[in-house]
């Protein structure tokens, strides 16, 4: 398979995995079947994979996301429905507990 076909594959990919986000996001609500989606989207390439290099692999991802966040500008934040009203980081530890009407920090 070339790179274009790898590519129009994995945007395919994306598009259903978008439609079965929105169909378990209107019985959810809120983030909770992205949640899911990720969790088991981890565990899947923790045990599929070598566990250490799919978890650094994992990190790194999560680290590029939490850059981009952090340096969103606020209006940016709004228009992607991302609420954060403090300069201070996140707590790491928050980011794996049920924070549900809790500020960060």
């Amino acid at each position: 398979m070339d790179e274009e076909e790898n590519i129009e594959l994995q945007q395919a990919m994306v598009n259903e995995l978008e439609e079965v986000l929105a169909d378990y996001d209107s019985r959810f609500g809120d983030m909770v079947a992205v949640t899911t989606l990720i969790n088991h989207a981890i565990k899947s390439a923790v045990f599929k994979y070598n566990p250490l290099i799919a978890s650094e692999l994992v990190s790194s991802s999560l680290s590029a996301w939490m850059s981009f966040a952090r340096n969103a500008t606020e209006e940016e934040l709004k228009e992607s429905y991302i609420v954060y009203n403090t300069d201070d980081e996140i707590d790491p530890e928050l980011l794996f507990l049920d924070t549900d009407d809790l500020k960060p920090n």
